[in-house]
């Protein structure tokens, strides 16, 4: 599922490659933003902020 045409500048395609050679079960890709309430918000924990646990 593609859901950053709103924050991924210049197309996919290296992500893609990435994926396809790292073989994740899934990939998130985040980006700040001034008013997360109109698209979500991601969060992790102190000890691991790279490693999302919730998405509202």
């Amino acid at each position: 599922m593609y859901l950053g045409d709103g924050f991924v500048v210049g197309g996919i395609a290296d992500l893609v490659d990435k994926f396809r050679a790292e073989r994740p079960d899934a990939r998130i890709l985040l980006t700040r933003a001034s008013d997360p309430s109109g698209s979500g918000a991601a969060e992790g924990t102190p000890q691991h902020p790279e490693k999302v646990i919730r998405v509202s």
